[in-house]
């Protein structure tokens, strides 16, 4: 372990959040609040401690009282990655969950500390699984102030239409169903992300760990930004997460002789598909979509006049 000690304090206009990650029906897997009690030493990093490890390289260890009463926190950033490194990864293995839990909850204390020498990078909260994959990914970027999240495809990272303030404390709440492969998010009891695909790909479906992220901005020139983390909780939750709203048939239009137009509505950001039959016994698929952040979905049946009768349905898909 290096030493490291970390200068300057910009914590302001604290808010101390309200969203409890406590369950009555949950198991704790993993918890820390980096305190000395628990052999957590602020001379050394956090990288190599108390079973802490990490990828890349840079600025991370454990500073006192920077959250105001809440005893020691843990941070990454502020001194940059040596040589052409331009991330750092810190994560806690979690090597007991593959096969006992099907919903897990995740949550912590954070809050993002702005840089001084104009330079602003990205801070994250990664989940991987047991074999490694990177499942998804909350991002918070530094000079954008803005939230965005990644899931396991091409697609990169896609904005939440939430914002944060740099200096100031939140609650960040990261819930996981692993049987219905579904991933919701909470700032301070706010939705920041509902019911999205933990992984949309063939890559093992099952939880590994939740690592702490800083990505340079720009390669080779790092803020002195930091992120701070306290209260680091893995739970095993019992109880379900939240039903999904069905899906319904908000109106039907026929637009010429061929063709009808189908608009739907169902939860935010949920992928659905929409069948058809003439029997309600052999269905279809007419076309597979995303709800919009409005919770609607439009859809044209050109084949309407191709049966005698037509019926449709709609469902959510994973």
């Amino acid at each position: 372990m290096n030493k490291i000690r970390l200068i300057g304090w910009l914590l302001i206009n604290l808010v101390v959040a309200g969203v409890s990650a406590a369950d009555t029906n949950s198991t704790v897997l993993y918890a820390t609040g980096f305190e000395i009690s628990e052999k957590f030493d602020p001379a050394y990093t956090l990288l190599g401690q108390n079973d802490w490890t990490g990828s890349g390289d840079g600025g991370n260890g454990l500073v006192n009282n920077y959250f105001p009463n809440m005893g020691q926190q843990a941070f990454i950033g502020y001194a940059p990655p040596t040589g052409t490194n331009e991330s750092l990864y810190l994560w806690y293995p979690n090597s007991n969950t593959k096969t006992q839990y099907t919903r897990i909850r995740f949550s912590v204390d954070m809050a993002i500390v702005d840089s001084t020498n104009q330079k602003y990078d990205d801070f994250r909260w990664s989940t991987y699984n047991t074999a490694g994959d990177k499942l998804f990914t909350l991002n918070f970027d530094n000079y954008a102030l803005a939230v965005t999240y990644s899931l396991d495809d091409t697609n990169g990272f896609i904005s939440t239409g939430h914002t944060f303030t740099s200096n100031t404390l939140y609650s960040l709440v990261i819930d996981m169903d692993f049987k219905m492969n579904l991933w919701s998010a909470y700032i301070d009891d706010d939705t920041v992300v509902s019911n999205l695909p933990i992984v949309k790909s063939t890559k093992p479906l099952d939880f590994g760990d939740v690592d702490a992220v800083w990505v340079l901005y720009t390669a080779g020139s790092a803020g002195d930004n930091y992120m701070l983390f306290d209260n680091y909780t893995v739970l095993a939750v019992k109880t379900p997460l939240p039903t999904l709203s069905a899906p319904k048939f908000q109106t039907i239009q026929r637009l010429s002789a061929d063709s009808v137009l189908l608009r739907l509505s169902g939860q935010t950001n949920q992928a659905c598909r929409l069948d058809y039959s003439s029997d309600l016994k052999q269905w279809n698929s007419i076309k597979t979509g995303t709800f919009t952040s409005t919770g609607t979905l439009d859809v044209v049946d050109d084949g309407a006049t191709q049966a005698a009768q037509r019926f449709y349905r709609v469902v959510y898909t994973q």
